[in-house]
């Protein structure tokens, strides 16, 4: 038996939070649960090290922490808090917190968790209304897989990592970067290397997410973009040649013109995996799972598909409800009514909505962005997430300026000693071990079998509602603490 020397992550956290265990680590960041002292609400934390040295990565945040500060949806992770840091010139970490969830849907599957037709229409469903909503904020995913799907023991789904999503106009399409979304489940236009897209890349992603809830392990795992695209109609039926036509380079064109037949129907695969599914959820996975994009399914025929017409109603259907502009004494300004249903009302004077923090989820202008601007952007989306009521008109800052004496406001001081404390954490395996054994309890509990629950968004919305603790506590945090957490390799 080997073993590795363990990983320490080192956490800069208010001492109004306590780090618990390291949940695990991605491209871009490392999380971490916690708890929150005062509210004993347990919470995901997730640091972003060296976050200002790339200007991808920056833009990335950015978007992200945009995101996630403007909408608000049952199925759609939520940012809670956002840690300010000592100073504008020493911050180097972003750290920003959301709900906990017990797991995700990649972990789910590749668990021994029995799951019934009736919990992946419930994931799916939940799924649906979530991008929905994102599609109606102008705003795709484009990263769509089932680890990117959080689940709650109780079925509850959420959306997380927005780092790769990206706005859409219908009325002003736009070339985009094709080199995003994980290969297996990438759409056709742009393995084709397509860049004019738009957001129906994400309900291919979904389709391939929806099947794998079925086989339970990936569908397509191709090599390479030419080895995805033979997988792909190895099983689908393959495009026409009018739909040929729609790639847009000829080398493209050619090699899907000399792909052989399928080797087998989309009944047929899942009969050779050995998986029963029902003539709707063949169906819908069909209409999903179209070369053309104007012939997949939309995400509103998918809810009143009959594969998911029995839970039509229980969940969060709502759309994204854009900034408005009001009169104020100050002069025009724009008011969030989504913000403002979160208890969040954000006025401000209109200005060069270009290069300030709006209610507005643009993104288009961000490549044009230096990287000496991006920092002080996010720097502003932290202050705006904190003073929602007010910020003022803001400049662009050359890159050797510091920021204007009121963005410095509320911050921690630097004078401030912090305390050192030190979390020994459990092994990353014992954490998914956790995290699969909790999970498992959305369908057994002692003897009972629970059922995904079916609660009416009207019966949701008569409860009363209260304000979100973490957003209620004081702005400035004067005593930080360093938690390290540890994650040990174990020997095979």
């Amino acid at each position: 038996m080997t073993s590795s020397k363990p990983t320490s992550y080192s956490f800069t956290v208010p001492l109004s939070y306590s780090v618990k265990k390291l949940l695990g680590k991605g491209t871009y960041g490392v999380v971490c649960a916690a708890v929150h002292e005062t509210t004993k609400e347990k919470v995901a934390i997730k640091k972003i090290a060296d976050a200002f040295l790339h200007t991808n990565d920056m833009r990335s945040s950015l978007r992200e922490l945009r995101i996630l500060t403007r909408i608000k949806h049952d199925n759609i992770i939520t940012c809670k808090d956002i840690f300010k840091p000592e100073s504008f010139e020493s911050w180097k970490d972003l750290y920003w917190v959301s709900e906990l969830m017990d797991s995700d849907l990649h972990r789910i599957l590749s668990s021994t968790q029995p799951l019934a037709e009736e919990h992946i229409q419930f994931f799916l469903y939940q799924t649906v209304c979530g991008l929905r909503y994102l599609h109606s904020a102008g705003i795709m995913h484009r990263d769509l897989k089932p680890a990117n799907l959080l689940v709650n023991r109780n079925c509850d789904l959420k959306i997380c990592d927005l780092g790769l999503a990206c706005a859409f106009s219908d009325d002003n399409p736009r070339d985009h970067n094709f080199y995003v979304q994980t290969r297996w489940y990438r759409a056709p236009e742009l393995l084709i290397g397509n860049s004019n897209y738009d957001y129906r890349i994400d309900i291919w992603s979904l389709g391939i997410c929806f099947a794998e809830m079925y086989t339970r392990k990936p569908v397509f795992r191709g090599s390479n973009y030419m080895d995805q695209l033979k997988l792909y109609y190895s099983v689908l039926v393959p495009p026409t040649a009018q739909e040929i036509n729609l790639a847009e380079k000829k080398k493209a064109r050619e090699f899907i013109a000399q792909l052989p037949p399928p080797k087998y129907t989309l009944a047929s695969f899942f009969k050779a995996q050995g998986v029963e599914i029902s003539a709707d959820g063949l169906n819908l996975l069909n209409r999903m799972l179209q070369f053309d994009p104007a012939k997949r399914i939309t995400l509103d025929e998918m809810l009143r598909h009959p594969y998911l017409l029995g839970f039509a109603g229980t969940g969060e259907e709502s759309l994204y409800q854009p900034p408005q502009v009001i009169n104020t004494p100050q002069g025009p300004s724009q008011t969030s009514t989504q913000n403002a249903k979160c208890g969040v009302v954000l006025t401000r004077p209109l200005g060069n909505s270009d290069y300030c923090p709006t209610p507005s989820l643009r993104f288009d202008y961000e490549d044009r962005i230096p990287k000496s601007t991006l920092k002080h952007l996010i720097f502003q989306e932290m202050l705006l997430f904190h003073t929602p009521t007010s910020i003022p008109q803001l400049p662009i800052l050359p890159a050797t300026s510091n920021p204007p004496s009121n963005l410095s406001s509320n911050l921690v001081s630097p004078n401030a000693q912090p305390v050192h404390q030190t979390v020994t954490n459990r092994t990353k395996s014992a954490t998914l071990t956790k995290c699969k054994s909790e999970i498992g309890t959305v369908r057994t509990s002692g003897s009972q079998s629970l059922r995904p629950s079916r609660t009416s968004r009207a019966e949701k919305s008569s409860k009363t509602k209260t304000s979100d603790p973490l957003k209620t506590q004081p702005a400035s945090f004067p005593f930080r603490a360093t938690v390290h957490v540890t994650q040990k390799a174990m020997g095979p």
